[in-house]
């Protein structure tokens, strides 16, 4: 046998040529016939899908167990992978729970954010009054907050992240907002810090602990609207020139 820079390979006892890099290999006097090597490019993963699987995933299994009792294989086996692959999309179990608790959260809090029209301000406030109602108000969204709160020992980085990722971005969207109302002269607002953090204060009110604590509260989609109007209503009273 000549071969030049190839790879023998045992099989079933017998030797195999693997040609490398296009040159000729002859077995037992004929030519053996190259076999494509496949290369697999490393890298991050790139399937979206997946990678959103293992986070809803995550999040239900951390949501049950707690950060201590959450468990990697039930992860993987409800995403319909391996646990060789959550590390190719995440580098800990404690990156997949940061990951898996905070992004939902702080999503949803960003999502409330809309720009100000300064000629139409009370309009603009209702959309976001509306919409950061909802996300405080959701069950999962209690449910994060309370394994926040658990897991603050184990995991105290993931609360301070959570907190300035979300909260404190509304505040300071709003603040920017505000400011932009104040410089218009629509509304005298001195302190754009403190009317954002009146604001969301008046929003949430009371049907936010009431979610925090599994209080049965006002369903009424109407009522609830009218809450959110007269709120907003008394803010801009509050800030009127």
């Amino acid at each position: 046998m000549m071969c030049s820079k190839m790879e023998i390979l045992l099989e079933s006892g017998t030797a195999w040529s693997r040609l490398i890099s296009g040159h000729t290999c002859i077995l037992n006097g004929a030519p053996v016939k190259p076999i494509a090597r496949t290369i697999r490019k490393r890298g991050r993963p790139t399937d979206p899908e997946l990678r959103t699987r293992i986070l809803d995933a995550a999040r239900d299994e951390f949501l049950r167990n707690g950060p201590d009792g959450g468990s990697l294989s039930r992860i993987a086996a409800t995403a319909g992978c391996s646990r060789a692959t959550l590390y190719e999309h995440f580098k800990s179990k404690d990156n997949l729970y940061n990951v898996a608790l905070t992004n939902p959260a702080v999503e949803a809090f960003r999502a409330t954010a809309v720009e100000i029209d300064v000629t139409r301000p009370r309009d603009a406030l209702l959309v976001l009054a509306r919409g950061f109602a909802s996300a405080v108000l959701a069950d999962r969204q209690a449910e994060t907050l309370h394994l926040l709160f658990r897991g603050r020992h184990h995991a105290p980085d993931l609360s301070v992240q959570f907190f300035e990722q979300g909260p404190q971005r509304i505040v300071a969207k709003l603040a920017e907002a505000f400011a932009q109302l104040n410089a218009a002269e629509t509304l005298h607002i001195p302190d754009p810090i403190i009317a954002a953090e009146q604001f969301m204060a008046l929003i949430r009110g009371n049907m936010h602990i009431n979610a925090l604590l599994g209080v049965p509260a006002q369903n009424d989609p109407e009522a609830r609207d009218a809450y959110i109007r007269s709120s907003v209503d008394l803010f801009l009273r509050g800030y009127r020139r």
